[in-house]
């Protein structure tokens, strides 16, 4: 599948991150107001957890459709197993890079709705990861994933 064709037909994928680090926290911050915090240290830590984030986040999704031929959507997953870049330290790069944003958006505002709504968008991934994609990256990958599993950590990143 081209990437042109990948783009258009998996264009939907491409809001679930927007939903999730803009459309959901705004609605939070509406409801609940946005009680900046007044400290400038927490302000920049906030501000480059946010890049590493989408750094990582964007990284991945440019990997997963150049080199594992699919989107970051579920039901548009990778056909070939991806172990470089990102991936050869986190199982997860995706994912984690949305929650390093989630987290550096609370340490910003600090309000602690945000805080629960990255929790609760965390246990929901690892309940997801663990009794969907994982068994499904076994029965695609075989020995090849498990051994990769083995090796590689689920969300914060391991360097040799």
């Amino acid at each position: 599948m081209k990437k042109t064709e990948i783009f258009k037909s998996n264009i939907f994928s491409y809001l679930l991150p927007v939903i999730v680090l803009v459309i959901i926290p705004v609605v939070i911050f509406s409801l609940t107001g946005l009680p900046f915090t007044q400290f400038a240290f927490i302000i920049v830590l906030g501000a480059l957890i946010i890049t590493a984030g989408l750094i990582l986040l964007v990284w991945s999704i440019i990997l997963m459709e150049r080199a594992g031929k699919g989107t970051l959507a579920p039901w548009a997953p990778a056909s070939v197993m991806l172990t470089k870049g990102p991936y050869k330290h986190i199982r997860n790069p995706m994912i984690s890079g949305v929650l390093y944003c989630l987290f550096g958006i609370w340490l910003i505002s600090w309000n602690h709705w945000l805080l629960a709504w990255t929790a609760f968008f965390f246990i929901c991934n690892v309940l997801y990861f663990k009794l969907s994609e994982e068994p499904g990256l076994v029965k695609r990958f075989g020995a090849e994933y498990i051994e990769y599993r083995k090796k590689t950590p689920m969300w914060i990143p391991k360097f040799k």
